[in-house]
């Protein structure tokens, strides 16, 4: 994973896939939609009556413009099996992280050298 709040990454976090885009990527991602929304929003100001199927189409339309790759098939993997696969992922990543030692267990054994060296009073 690339983008991720805190720390390490949240079990909710693994089932985002732009979560797992480069930063590169991300951005590349963010641009594309913010000009196509910009351009929604031009097709609004127009009062262009425009159905779902016609968004679909225009969309493609959009990212053929911008020589963009169009996917044309569903792939081989649902999202549901997807999901499953990065939980299953990160449920193992978890089982690691747990066995490695905590800030608060690196701070406890700090403090603990620190009062084994301090003078007996």
């Amino acid at each position: 994973m690339t983008s991720f709040e805190g720390e390490e990454p949240t079990k909710s976090e693994v089932s985002v896939g732009k979560n797992f885009l480069t930063e590169s990527e991300l951005n590349l991602l963010n641009r594309i939609v913010t000009a196509y929304l910009e351009f929604a929003e031009l097709q609004a100001l127009n009062r262009r009556a425009m159905k779902m199927q016609d968004w679909g189409s225009r969309l493609d339309d959009f990212l053929k413009l911008g020589d963009h790759d169009l996917l044309t098939h569903a792939g081989k993997i649902s999202a549901k099996q997807a999901k499953e696969k990065a939980h299953l992922e990160y449920d193992k990543f978890r089982k690691v992280i747990d066995l490695k030692p905590s800030q608060i267990d690196k701070d406890l054994e700090a403090a603990m050298k620190k009062i084994s060296k301090s003078p007996k009073h």
